[in-house]
């Protein structure tokens, strides 16, 4: 996925032309840094700073029904302290389809179905209930190249399409897994070295070092 940032409210800073531009964020629904800054992003320039560090508040809150605050109220409020996240095959599934967004530039209707035949049933179920034919066909008719192909198509399907798929996911065909487990999962696809079993904060410190690296 070409925008795939953090959006954590206070990790980040755009200019100020940028964000009256894009219409700045809501001060009243949850995920307003999530959608502000997936407005933000496709516009390009976009850096990662990995030479400090910010810590933001642990408090909990009530304020919005999702987010940072309500999670950081229910894990502290919650005996079960074994994290749940989605599972990691549900990124596989997502990762076979994105590698293949180019070869849908001047498809036609026969190679479509084909295409999505072709792909793991979580994203391609999701992919088909959510309008996928009608958007490639009138993402097809307004490109001239294959550059204004992916940009309107990662226009249609951005970070918010992503995240329902993950969701529609884990209700049809996946169950959440421990973070643990994700982690640990993760490690052995990215690295060449066996890692072992850790414990969370083993695990921070090594994804943390890995950012660094990039």
């Amino acid at each position: 996925f070409p925008y795939s940032y953090y959006t954590v409210g206070s990790c980040f800073a755009v200019n100020a032309s940028v964000y009256v531009k894009q219409g700045g964020m809501n001060r009243k629904q949850a995920g307003e840094d999530f959608y502000f800054l997936h407005k933000v992003f496709p516009l390009g320039r976009c850096y990662e700073i990995n030479s400090t560090c910010v810590y933001p508040s642990p408090r909990p809150s009530d304020r919005v029904p999702f987010g940072t605050g309500p999670m950081i109220q229910s894990i502290s409020e919650s005996t079960n302290k074994d994290l749940r996240t989605y599972n990691f095959e549900s990124f596989i599934d997502l990762k076979i389809f994105l590698k293949q967004v180019h070869n849908l530039y001047q498809i036609t209707g026969k190679d479509l179905k084909e295409f999505i035949d072709n792909l793991p049933k979580s994203i391609a179920q999701y992919l088909v209930q959510h309008g996928f034919f009608k958007a490639v066909e009138e993402i097809n008719a307004n490109s001239s190249n294959l550059e204004t192909f992916k940009k309107r198509f990662f226009y249609w399907y951005d970070a918010f399409k992503v995240l329902k798929y993950l969701n529609f996911a884990h209700e049809h065909h996946y169950e959440k897994s421990s973070l643990l487990i994700g982690a640990e999962n993760l490690l052995e696809k990215i690295s060449d070295d066996s890692i072992g079993q850790k414990n969370c904060k083993e695990y921070l410190e090594i994804y943390r070092s890995l950012e660094r690296e990039f």
